[in-house]
C-alpha cells in the first residue's frame, strides 16, 4: 500500500504534542468559574429548567434574563463493546495527554470529533483507521 500524505519527523511531532498539551492548560486556566465571574460573567451550574420564555430555574434558584446560553459541554462516549474496558484507551479528551504519538491508531466514531482527531493524528504523521457503524461519516 502506497503512503501518502505529509511526511512528519516523530520529533517535531513530538513538540507539537508538548506545545498541545500547554495550550490546553492554558486555556482551561482561564476557563474556571473563578475567571469566568472575574471577568463579569454569572456562571452557575446545575440543573436547568425553563419556567417561561425569560426565567430559569437552577436547582431552585430563579434566574431572568432575556437570552441564555446552554452550554451543556461534551465528554467522549466509550461504547459498549466487550473487552474494551480490560485495555487502556485513549478519547478525544486523554490523547492529547500523552508524552509520544503512537505509530498507529483506531479511531471508533466517524462522527466531528472523531474525524477531527483523527485528521490531526494523521498529519503528526500517526497511521489512522477510523471505524463507524453507519454507512457514512
Amino acid at each position: 500500500m502506497e503512503k501518502t500524505g505529509v511526511e512528519v519527523d516523530l520529533t517535531s511531532a513530538n513538540e507539537a504534542l508538548t506545545y498541545t498539551k500547554a495550550k490546553i492548560a492554558e486555556v482551561y486556566s482561564e476557563e474556571s468559574p473563578e475567571k469566568l465571574e472575574d471577568s463579569g460573567l454569572n456562571y452557575k451550574k446545575g440543573y436547568v429548567k425553563f419556567i417561561n420564555h425569560n426565567q430559569i430555574d437552577i436547582d431552585g434558584e430563579v434566574f431572568e434574563a432575556s437570552k441564555y446560553v446552554i452550554a451543556t459541554g461534551s465528554s467522549p462516549l466509550v461504547p459498549p463493546i466487550a473487552g474494551l474496558d480490560t485495555i487502556d484507551y485513549l478519547t478525544n479528551e486523554s490523547f492529547f495527554l500523552q508524552n509520544e504519538l503512537p505509530k498507529s491508531v483506531v479511531v471508533l466514531g466517524g462522527g466531528a470529533i472523531g474525524i477531527e482527531l483523527a485528521q490531526a493524528m494523521n498529519r503528526l504523521g500517526v497511521e489512522v483507521s477510523v471505524v463507524e457503524m453507519f454507512p457514512r461519516i
